[in-house]
């Protein structure tokens, strides 16, 4: 079991395909925070979407219910094994391999983009935001949904205090991902806000909490710089963590801050 967990900038994006190609068959059993943050896009969504893009489709999570909103659908994901899942689900449907910081599709394409817990893996928001409101049409929509500091607290913080090391996600602050946005070409959109929403887990043990993390593929090492966390470690973790179980005697928390984005393109 890798002992770090973190996104940090410079991906090394062949090595992030692989990870998430690896967690492709097991996703759905570890997805609930993907799920809730599905639904949170989903009630942005009017009735009529027109042409829609996926962006970081993964294994087709989202496209069963996406499918009503729109005319026509696109799935595009960095992920080879990822993109075979979804393929194996909705062979009717289009899929592209593709990162989505740059798309090899033409501008002004699609009524509607959603990228649902995937910028957050992209080395700078504004830039991705930036190339996803170029395949929109004017006077069309980006919803997105990030991890934001601070997430996968309070192990993250319980570890470090432990041995001292980095294990955690450098996500952006909700005030630095409000500054990507006014960042934005501002001949690009008209409207563009954020707002923070507040999710908490709770699961029988830390073991449990690193499987899901690995099961949805989050848990890419960069440089493989740490290493990994042995028995005793882990007992340790823990114990440390059982601080934590007093609102639910027996379960630990595990809290995630995601940003909701909402961006509008300028009709012109």
């Amino acid at each position: 079991m890798s002992q770090a967990l973190t996104m940090t900038t410079g991906f090394d994006k062949k090595r992030v395909a692989q990870q998430f190609s690896k967690a492709a068959t097991t996703y759905a059993r570890h997805n609930e925070l993907q799920r809730d943050c599905a639904q949170t896009l989903l009630s942005q969504l009017g009735p009529n979407a027109g042409k829609l893009l996926d962006a970081g489709c993964g294994p087709a999570a989202m496209t069963a219910a996406l499918l009503p909103h729109c005319s026509e659908y696109l799935g595009v994901d960095l992920a080879p094994g990822m993109l075979n899942q979804a393929q194996q689900h909705f062979p009717q449907q289009q899929w592209l391999l593709a990162d989505i910081e740059r798309l090899p599709l033409a501008a002004g394409q699609f009524d509607t983009v959603v990228a649902n817990l995937v910028v957050q893996w992209c080395d700078d928001l504004t830039q991705v935001l930036t190339e996803l409101l170029r395949v929109t049409k004017p006077g069309g929509r980006v919803l997105c949904t990030t991890v934001l500091a601070p997430s996968m607290e309070p192990l993250m913080s319980t570890w470090r205090n432990l041995d001292g090391g980095t294990h955690s996600n450098k996500f952006l602050s909700p005030q630095a991902c409000e500054q990507s946005l006014r960042s934005l070409p501002q001949n690009l959109a008209t409207q563009a806000q954020v707002r923070a929403n507040n999710f908490r887990y709770w699961y029988p043990s830390v073991l449990q909490m690193l499987r899901d993390l690995k099961g949805i593929g989050a848990n890419y090492t960069v440089r493989n710089a740490t290493p990994a966390l042995t028995a005793g470690g882990l007992a340790q973790l823990e114990l440390s963590m059982r601080q934590h179980a007093l609102a639910e005697p027996g379960k630990l928390p595990m809290d995630w801050t995601i940003g909701v984005i909402e961006l509008d393109k300028s009709k012109t």
